[in-house]
């Protein structure tokens, strides 16, 4: 049986099932650039800050020897102070992790995998796995989700709105609670990282949910996760490798396994003139880069 899947896995599939493959299924890793590093291990020390204060723990050590992300902690409090009061809140928590078994329905219409037995009890399907950086029970019954970014520029709205991250947390905390649908909300706050010329104010983004939205992420999940059965099936019994994207692609010219695929167009050279593929530094891949462990 597969591990659980997370959002960054169901972002990695849609984006390129061989990725996805190279990825999750064995283990690989593609190089990271400087700038993909420092950008990543910046948002990881403001999650840590946050998950701190939430937890009532010192952040000032934290915060004396880094102006920029004090600043940002500090304009994030002022932008959204009902996150950081205890006025109407019934419980809060900070990286709370949750998941659930997704099923695929009769066993008889999707082939088991390699190794997966008919009878354990289960039908085919995949675990699933959310893990909330922020999620606040309201007096009044309802439920804020909060993500914390760190992107150079903020995503269209129709973007998030079909992302993963977006469907599988307002879907999978819908589908494991007795809370309906229309009682959660799910809200990016964006903080811009260092170095990005004047720092914008930190700005939100909020997304309501309905009962709507989520029989049609339950059949969009099913849709994808048969389509994902079928090919580990031919992966693990016949050795058939998931899809590829077209070779024009574009996503290919930045993608760390141009060599494994064959997609380079000219060779590499590690020479001051040499050419090399254009780095990928928009939103989605940075959000790729920060979810492919969870």
């Amino acid at each position: 049986m597969v591990s659980p899947l997370s959002q960054g896995h169901l972002t990695l599939l849609d984006h390129c099932p061989r990725k996805f493959q190279y990825v999750y299924l064995e283990h690989q890793s593609a190089p990271v650039s400087w700038v993909q590093s420092q950008s990543a291990a910046w948002g990881t020390l403001l999650h840590r800050v946050l998950q701190q204060m939430e937890l009532g723990l010192p952040v000032e050590p934290l915060l004396a020897h880094d102006p920029a992300l004090a600043r940002s902690i500090s304009a994030l409090r002022q932008a959204a102070p009902h996150l950081f009061g205890g006025e109407g809140v019934v419980w809060r928590k900070s990286e709370h992790r949750r998941s659930l078994w997704f099923s695929l329905g009769d066993p008889e219409e999707v082939p088991l995998p390699k190794g997966e037995q008919a009878d354990v009890g289960l039908a085919p399907g995949f675990g699933l796995v959310m893990v909330y950086d922020w999620i606040q029970v309201q007096a009044d019954g309802t439920i804020a989700l909060v993500d914390w970014k760190t992107y150079q520029r903020i995503p269209p709205w129709e973007q998030l709105a079909h992302h993963w991250q977006t469907r599988l947390y307002l879907y999978g905390l819908a589908a494991t609670t007795t809370y309906a649908p229309e009682a959660l909300s799910l809200t990016y706050w964006f903080v811009a990282p260092p170095g990005t010329g004047e720092s914008p104010q930190p700005q939100g983004m909020t997304f309501a949910y309905d009962r709507a939205q989520h029989q049609q992420i339950e059949a969009d999940l099913r849709d994808r996760l048969r389509q994902l059965h079928h090919w580990l099936h031919a992966y693990q019994t016949q050795g058939e490798p998931l899809p590829q994207l077209s070779p024009t692609a574009s996503a290919c010219s930045s993608c760390g396994f141009q060599d494994r695929c064959q997609r380079r167009s000219s060779p590499r050279t590690d020479t001051l003139g040499g050419r090399f593929p254009p780095l990928d530094l928009s939103p989605e891949a940075l959000d790729r880069l920060l979810a492919s462990g969870v």
